[in-house]
């Protein structure tokens, strides 16, 4: 009825994008923005910010994230509170190595939301990674319900733990990380380095056993590098030789076979 309104057309965009169709969902979006700039309706800066955080989602999970934080950018600059957009560009700037920027964008978001735990948590992982531990615990603390559930709620809780050296502690959410998401390189690791810190040595060793069975060497590395910045040296020399240990027996084992045959 309306084939020039521009949130007619945004709302078939939007229903695109829940579909999975991202295509249509991205030219949809781009259309109702031209149609917006066109129409003699100037009420449209909501739908326009919408659209930008939707283009912005969809070049995201693409792995682009340095176009997502520049539609992220123009959203926000239409409407500084826009919720959903925040959320997503704080993600962004986690991916981006940019963990300052995202505590900004996640400090934000408990001020206007102060009752969602979710925004506690992504307030906890950003000054997390800021290494900013005092204002992480607070918001550790700010959390009213801490779901055992979540598993990485419950992994970031076990590293922050480890770092603040309350290793019994670390040691009971990284187990409840692994269980609920099992198979996870970094989560393996992390439970290895809580068993150590906890000298558990035998479940640290079995730890990393399970870990060089499941993934590849490359993944592990990729994973430890990742790790080791969060680590105590010790720990990281202790991981380091159990896994050179395992693959070398590993590789012994694959040559015997193969002489056998």
């Amino acid at each position: 009825k309306s084939p020039d309104s521009a949130r007619a057309i945004y709302m078939v965009a939007l229903r695109h994008q829940m579909n999975g169709q991202s295509a249509q969902a991205y030219q949809g979006y781009q259309l109702a923005l031209r149609k917006a700039d066109t129409s003699l309706n100037h009420n449209l800066t909501e739908m326009k910010a919408a659209c930008f955080n939707g283009l912005g989602s969809i070049v995201y999970n693409m792995g682009f994230y340095q176009p997502a934080l520049q539609w992220y950018n123009k959203c926000l600059n239409l409407q500084d509170d826009h919720e959903m957009c925040l959320r997503n560009r704080l993600l962004t700037y986690l991916q981006l190595g940019q963990p300052e920027k995202s505590f900004n964008d996640a400090e934000k978001l408990t001020r206007l939301y102060p009752k969602k735990n979710e925004y506690q948590y992504r307030k906890l992982a950003s000054s997390y990674y800021s290494d900013n531990l005092k204002i992480a615990m607070k918001a550790l603390q700010q959390i009213a319900d801490l779901s055992t559930n979540q598993h990485n709620a419950m992994y970031l809780v076990g590293m922050l733990m480890m770092r603040e050296k309350a290793y019994p502690n670390s040691l009971f959410y990284l187990k409840q990380a692994n269980r609920i998401s099992p198979n996870r390189a970094s989560y393996q690791l992390a439970l290895a380095a809580a068993y150590y810190a906890n000298n558990q040595v035998l479940s640290a060793e079995k730890t990393i056993h399970e870990l060089v069975n499941s993934h590849s060497l490359p993944a592990i590395e990729k994973s430890l590098k990742k790790e080791q910045q969060y680590l105590h040296n010790s720990t990281i020399n202790f991981i380091e030789k159990t896994i050179r240990s395992l693959f070398s027996s590993n590789q012994l084992h694959l040559k015997n076979a193969k002489k056998t045959n």
